[in-house]
């Protein structure tokens, strides 16, 4: 199984899918390259070496798949995982369901055939009881 990745801005999806979550989060920085560089300039102006960016989008993905990233008031992102998988896999699980399936109506017909076997005796049993024709006193 491989994965893919999406990006949702601001509940908008990117028209791309990437291969890894790094291509994603790449797409997202170099479109907001301009106010990211803005805001580290403002920073570097301050000259404060406690000075932290607002914007968080050096994150790593979450375990979860679904990491958010930060640019600035107004603009949140998300890249969710998606695990997809390779025609071999579909054929894989493609024959197993297959067989599961034909195990399925096998065990059916023996279900089926033990209750025909069943109703039969049941039918003979009847036949021996005793009949009456005329009314019990």
């Amino acid at each position: 199984m491989t994965n893919v990745y999406v990006v949702v801005e601001n509940g908008d999806l990117y028209p791309v899918l990437y291969s890894s979550y790094e291509a994603a989060r790449s797409a997202v920085t170099t479109k907001y390259a301009d106010e990211l560089r803005a805001e580290w300039e403002a920073g570097e102006e301050l000259n404060d070496p406690d000075y932290k960016m607002v914007s968080e989008v050096d994150v790593d993905e979450n375990k979860t798949g679904t990491t958010q990233l930060y640019i600035e008031k107004g603009i949140n992102i998300i890249i969710q995982r998606y695990m997809t998988m390779t025609d071999s896999v579909v054929d894989a699980l493609t024959k197993e369901n297959a067989k599961l399936r034909e195990n399925m109506v096998k065990q059916q017909r023996e279900v089926n055939s033990y209750r025909i076997e069943m109703t039969k005796e049941m039918n003979e049993l009847r036949s021996r009881e005793p009949r009456f024709s005329a009314p019990l006193l």
